[in-house]
């Protein structure tokens, strides 16, 4: 069942092991310490009776939560789930009158510090005693039935949602300001509309009440009220009603209206790079641009729906007037659907973002849109030869952006073949990866303790604990050289012997059998049974995926063709060094310099000179262990004419044998250098850099954007095209 699964994964007792030493709350067996927290309980009643006017109501007995009880009264193993969970008051509440029922509490608890309680830090001298060690000792008598969710809520809802759990009742009780209310509420409605939605201080919350109107109001239901408790039904209220709705935020009139970007990719809220990276764009430039998404995946399970995430992104980005509509479809959309949402959306500009192959409808209808809009297209082609057959595509775009040095390179090849193409801006917009999101994690690091138990479960669950890992993480697919990697790794071990390996490990984050790969466990029985190859496939969350890159001391990638490299940037962010193929983007990471010390840029790479796989510059930062590609022509079905670079299996030895042998300690101080690399404002691969530049780009060419006049289509063959000689290498 969902819930086993749920309790396994977020079990009270699991969770609260990070605390055990540092918090005092449970000796080592699990038993409760001595002294002031073993009395907690008793202590927290006496001091709430003693300071009734101190205590701020809200904490209070809920005298209308008896409400909220009678809705679970009829249900054989009921299951609550709170937004807000804070001391755990309502949740005992719950367990102490409903002997089957399951409590999923979803609280971030940010402060473990008693500082964020003033009230109590009277009867709590432990400084590092805070809220959720409380929570844990209330509800320790009841871990089989509790189950702490440690996130923000629209993060906590989702993974509800994804282990297939249907609450009874949701009680929403987290932040109260109108704007984070009505969020929770319409999340909630949107994953679980058969649950019963309800919550507290709807007259004492700071815009709670307006946000249960608000929403009532946009669905068409009705709601009732009970000191202070809230519950909203699932009738529909009677449309000649008047419901006074309490004031909403004034419009400025006179600011500037934002322009709408139509954008066509990978749908932003699922977890591919192409989506990852739409969903960063969007996150970082929200304030300048309202947004449109055709969501495209194979056989989209949202395929017809609209949806908008503007409040979800206002809550993540804190800014107040984002707009993000998304159109799941199967697949990229068509030309009828295209017409549709640019009249309905009243869209500025268009923008697609993927490989251009998918995309020959929208050019073939590029004279029904570029009269009233301008086309922005971010190219990740990073393959060669020059792709002159994209030509025509190019020159339809009124801006081009490329992800790296040598897709830049790419684009401006292919451009200038004829004089029309000469007014396309070409630019350069590497990906930006989240510093909030991939970042280090030291001692003194407010994520260690979670950190540490989510490495404490890692290696248990692999049956190790190795002192140095390499780490992979991508997919199983060809191009990605997962199989030649476990081979290098064999290798790497007989190197240092069979004794030695037994305390190195390579951990592979990804799929263990795919149909556009190959079957990596039977890949590790073949060729190195005897070593530490360890899989796991499961879907982590992002703070859990920056866990196991902390983990790491160094990460692999023997990819034979790469746009960009997402796990590589992440890496670095991480402070965890890489092992990678010099080949596209991967390049730009490595910090290649010239003689002088300055890094190459994307002016520096010449149709005679495409690449730095000849190895003409070979110095670069410290952080990166460059494999030097062998380029050969092994083209997929579709791309027959395309250049693979083979990496040699001596080479990952090498390079594997090479970190190991500097030790943990320097290659922490080399990761630490590549972390200052992919931050620096200057290189641009940090999220917010990324949408500083990309705002600046598209301002840049809007500036200078004119209609262009109607033409027509006509059929053209390839015949003309001549390819240029030296096109890899020099």
């Amino acid at each position: 069942m969902g819930i086993d699964k749920l309790k396994k994964s977020y079990h009270l007792t699991e969770q609260y092991k990070e605390l055990d030493e540092k918090l005092l709350a449970w000796g080592k067996e699990g038993t409760r310490s001595h002294g002031k927290i073993d009395i907690i309980e008793e202590e927290f009643d006496s001091y709430f009776q003693k300071n009734k006017e101190k205590w701020n109501t809200k904490r209070r007995p809920r005298f209308g939560f008896n409400k909220v009880k009678e809705l679970l009264k009829n249900k054989e193993n009921p299951i609550y789930l709170e937004l807000g969970a804070e001391l755990g008051s309502s949740a005992k509440e719950i367990l102490e009158n409903f002997e089957t029922a399951t409590v999923i509490s979803v609280d971030y608890w940010p402060n473990k510090h008693i500082s964020a309680w003033p009230e109590l830090k009277e009867i709590i001298e432990d400084p590092n005693y805070g809220p959720y060690s409380i929570f844990s000792n209330r509800l320790f008598e009841y871990k089989d039935r509790v189950i702490p969710i440690q996130q923000y809520t629209v993060d906590g809802l989702d993974i509800v949602k994804s282990h297939d759990v249907v609450p009874d009742v949701i009680y929403i009780d987290a932040s109260h300001t109108f704007e984070d209310c009505l969020h929770d509420i319409e999340k909630s409605y949107n994953l679980f509309p058969d649950t019963v939605l309800c919550g507290d201080d709807y007259e004492t919350g700071e815009g709670v009440k307006q946000a249960v109107l608000e929403f009532c109001n946009r669905h068409n239901l009705l709601h009732e009220v009970f000191s202070n408790q809230w519950i909203i039904k699932g009738e529909k209220k009677d449309m000649n009603s008047n419901i006074s709705l309490p004031k909403l935020k004034k419009i400025d009139l006179n600011k500037p209206k934002k322009k709408k970007i139509l954008l066509l990719s990978d749908d932003l809220r699922l977890h591919s790079g192409v989506g990852t990276m739409s969903r960063e764009i969007v996150l970082n430039s929200c304030q300048e641009y309202d947004w449109v998404q055709i969501g495209g995946a194979i056989k989209h399970p949202d395929q017809g729906k609209r949806i908008d995430i503007s409040s979800d992104i206002q809550k993540e980005t804190g800014v107040q007037d984002a707009s993000v509509v998304v159109y799941p479809t199967d697949g990229y959309g068509n030309p009828d659907l295209l017409r549709q949402l640019i009249s309905h959306e009243k869209v500025d500009i268009i923008m697609h973002f993927t490989d251009p192959r998918f995309w020959g409808w929208l050019y073939n209808m590029e004279h029904e849109i570029r009269q009233t809009m301008p086309l922005i297209y971010l190219n990740i082609w990073d393959d060669l030869p020059y792709p002159h057959w994209n030509e025509n595509a190019y020159e339809s775009c009124d801006l081009l952006m490329a992800i790296s040095k040598q897709t830049y390179n790419i684009n401006k090849n292919v451009c200038q073949r004829k004089p029309r193409v000469e007014g396309v801006d070409l630019t350069y917009l590497p990906h930006g990866i989240c510093e909030n999101k991939f970042f280090k994690i030291g001692p003194n690091h407010p994520e260690f303790s979670r950190y540490y138990s989510f490495r404490e479960k890692m290696t248990k669950k692999m049956n190790l604990d190795p002192d140095f890992t390499f780490f992979f993480n991508s997919r199983n697919i060809r191009r990605k050289g997962v199989s030649n990697l476990i081979l290098g790794y064999r290798l790497f071990c007989d190197s240092i012997g069979k004794e030695e390996a037994k305390n190195t490990c390579l951990l592979l984050h990804c799929e263990r059998v795919d149909p556009n790969g190959t079957d990596l466990p039977a890949v590790h029985r073949a060729l190195a049974a005897e070593y530490n190859v360890k899989f796991t496939d499961a879907k982590f969350p992002t703070n859990e995926l920056n866990y196991l890159y902390n983990m790491a001391d160094v990460t692999c990638q023997p990819s034979t063709a790469e746009g960009f490299g997402l796990s590589v940037c992440e890496s670095l962010m991480t402070g965890t060094p890489i092992i990678a193929s010099c080949i596209g983007g991967l390049q730009d990471q490595m910090g290649f310099m010239k003689e002088d010390g300055t890094y190459l840029t994307e002016k520096d790479y010449t149709t005679d000179w495409p690449s730095n796989a000849d190895k003409r510059y070979t110095k670069h930062g410290e952080w990166a262990f460059p494999m030097w590609p062998t380029v050969t022509l092994q083209g997929s079905p579709q791309t027959p004419y395309i250049y693979d670079s083979i990496i040699n299996i001596n080479d990952i030895r090498d390079r594997m044998l090479e970190t190991y042998k500097l030790g943990t300690k320097e290659l922490e101080r080399r990761g630490n250098s590549g972390r200052e690399y992919v931050t620096d404002p200057k290189i641009k691969m940090t999220a917010k850099n990324m949408g500083n530049s990309f705002i600046e780009q598209v301002n840049n060419m809007l500036e200078s954007w004119k209609p262009r006049e109607r033409f027509t289509v006509i059929n053209t063959d390839m015949e003309d095209v001549v390819y240029p000689d030296g096109i890899m290498l020099k």
